[in-house]
């Protein structure tokens, strides 16, 4: 069998593109996104806050509300809603970030608590919120209330001030504030929400104008802004350099020990006295006294039972309010009694009719009696140191002698009498003493200047200052220095008077009250002529005056008259023609003279 070959046909294939498959294949993956994204199938949440919103708000306190996205879908309305308030809110964004802010009053709101929802909505409806909620309080308006402790009403200039500051509030103190005005003392405490507080403070008044009153003022401010002010004020003074004066009477150079030693002190000073104290060096007497007044004058004694005989230093210490201090010294001897052989022969009569107290201008009688020694040439009558007297001077001596003597004029303290029998030669045969007491009596001059003194206090607030039927605390107040001069308290009430009428001058320079002024201006004059504020008060009320009537002037000639006026009726004559209710009213405050029956009609009329 033959084989047969066949020649090899080779027959070649078109190629394959692989393109189109996989264009197809990207164009239906797109096809499909964008149904899914149309559909809300894919989507992305974006980052979504709520800002500013605090837990708790008080009544009219704006809210201040920031919402923010950012990421994720495209965001294209945001919306805030408080349904207890009725706020809805809306903004429209097409954007994937962003913020919206807004701002909201409460006023009005009730006190209740609020819940709020913030929506984000995005383009394909997808909703994202945030929720919250805060509380509304009704509004603080209670006033906090404070008081300052330790400030007195006068100070001397240089002195260190320390005071005591106290708040509190029903619910939180924010600030306090100190000042004195006029100075540069300003003190600020943050209190950071504390609910009461008490601060400790001073400051010095070194380099200070004297002679003046200086203002203060303690501000106190809570979470709710309410204010608080408490004022006062101070008088500051030259510090008293005048050092006080006093004496020690009645002590005398020598005693024997066991004895009684009776004395008196008067201490005074120019202001005010703080101590007096006596002392016997060393160590033996120490008694002192407070006082609080301008003079002072007591009677004491001390016993020198069981001391030791020698010499001893008295010394009076006076100290004023300042400080200022006077010391006065003096000394006696103690010696030891005599033996009774070395005694006298006691006198063979009787002193009689001396008592042991009197006053200052009595009659002190006494008679010595049954006197029969035939040795005595002369008798002597002592009371050191105003009376030194004869008795009698002869070979015998009477059986009765009286006499007496007037302490009219003499000090007040303890006095010591001497009877002194003298022999042939003039040698002391015999000798008795005593003591008496002479105190001051009962000052009807203290009692009238206190009386006075009240009298002024009452015409002064009642506002009869300088003018008044009833009197005047002016011519009251001169009328006690003129009995008692250097009285402090009548010195201090003319300088109250002067100091009103300074407000009222200032007052009606503020109000543009230029004949107030002046007549306030005429009254300060007439209180203190030398006071050196009133040629600064009267310059103030020229310029004022002077200013006031170019700004009237000014005025009047910007004025355009557009149309003629309208002629209206004259207004009623009053009665009172030349009746001005600034002037009344002054009369009624300041304590005039009465208001006449026309000015008290027009007074009704037209000053209410």
């Amino acid at each position: 069998m033959t084989e047969r070959h066949y020649p090899l046909v080779v027959v070649e294939q078109p190629r394959r593109s692989y393109l189109f498959p996989i264009l197809a294949a990207i164009v239906l993956l797109l096809l499909t996104t964008t149904v899914w994204l149309g559909s809300g199938w894919f989507h992305t949440q974006p980052s979504i806050t709520v800002s500013g919103i605090a837990p708790l708000y008080v009544e009219g306190e704006p809210l201040r509300v920031a919402l923010s996205w950012s990421g994720g879908d495209v965001i294209k309305e945001i919306r805030f809603d408080i349904p207890e308030a009725r706020i809805n809110k809306t903004w429209y964004a097409n954007a994937t970030r962003g913020e919206k802010t807004t701002r909201l009053s409460t006023v009005g709101w009730l006190p209740i608590q609020y819940a709020y929802t913030a929506t984000f909505i995005s383009q394909n409806n997808k909703h994202y919120s945030v929720t919250g909620q805060f509380q509304l309080d009704k509004r603080d308006i209670v006033q906090p209330s404070s008081q300052i402790i330790g400030l007195e009403n006068n100070y001397n200039v240089g002195t260190e001030i320390t005071y005591t500051l106290q708040a509190v509030d029903n619910r939180a103190l924010q600030k306090a504030i100190f000042i004195v005005q006029g100075t540069p003392i300003e003190q600020n405490w943050d209190v950071m929400n504390e609910q009461q507080i008490a601060y400790q403070a001073s400051f010095s008044t070194k380099g200070w104008e004297a002679n003046r009153y200086y203002s203060y003022l303690f501000t106190v401010i809570d979470d709710a802004g309410n204010q608080f002010d408490r004022t006062g004020r101070f008088w500051l003074v030259e510090i008293d350099r005048i050092l006080p004066q006093g004496q020690v009477s009645g002590i005398e150079p020598q005693y024997t020990l066991g004895d009684k030693i009776n004395y008196s002190l008067s201490a005074s000073d120019n202001e005010e006295l703080k101590q007096v104290t006596f002392k016997v060096q060393p160590d033996r007497v120490n008694q002192i006294w407070h006082v609080s007044d301008v003079k002072v004058a007591q009677q004491s004694s001390f016993s020198t039972k069981n001391w030791q005989a020698g010499d001893y230093e008295y010394q009076l210490k006076i100290i004023d309010h300042v400080e200022n201090e006077q010391i006065i010294t003096g000394q006696f001897t103690l010696v030891e009694p005599v033996s009774l052989a070395e005694q006298m022969p006691a006198f063979s009569g009787q002193l009689m009719g001396i008592k042991q107290d009197y006053q200052v201008g009595d009659t002190v009688s006494y008679s010595l009696e049954n006197y029969h020694k035939n040795d005595i040439k002369t008798l002597l009558f002592e009371v050191q140191p105003n009376i030194k007297e004869t008795l009698w001077h002869g070979d015998e001596i009477a059986p009765v002698i009286s006499n007496s003597f007037s302490t009219t004029n003499w000090q007040h303290g303890v006095y010591t009498y001497f009877i002194t029998a003298f022999g042939q030669q003039d040698d002391i045969l015999q000798r008795q003493q005593g003591t008496f007491t002479l105190t001051q009596p009962a000052q009807p001059f203290k009692a009238k200047v206190a009386s006075l003194l009240k009298n002024c206090q009452q015409h002064f607030a009642a506002k009869r200052y300088t003018v008044g039927k009833k009197g005047t605390a002016l011519e009251c107040y001169r009328e006690v220095l003129a009995m008692d001069a250097g009285n402090v308290e009548a010195t201090k009430g003319l300088k109250a008077i002067e100091v009103k009428y300074h407000v009222f001058v200032e007052s009606a320079l503020r109000r543009e009250r230029w004949q107030s002024a002046k007549l306030y201006l005429s009254r300060l004059a007439e209180v203190n002529p030398q006071s050196p504020e009133i040629p600064k008060l009267e310059k103030r009320l020229k310029t004022l005056r002077a200013q006031a009537k170019n700004r009237d002037k000014q005025q009047a000639q910007k004025q355009v008259v557009d149309k003629p006026k309208p002629v209206s009726k004259p207004a009623p004559k009053s009665a009172c023609s030349h009746c001005d209710c600034e002037e009344l009213l002054t009369k009624l405050s300041i304590g005039v003279e009465p208001l006449t029956r026309q000015e008290q009609a027009y007074q009704r009329a037209h000053c209410q």
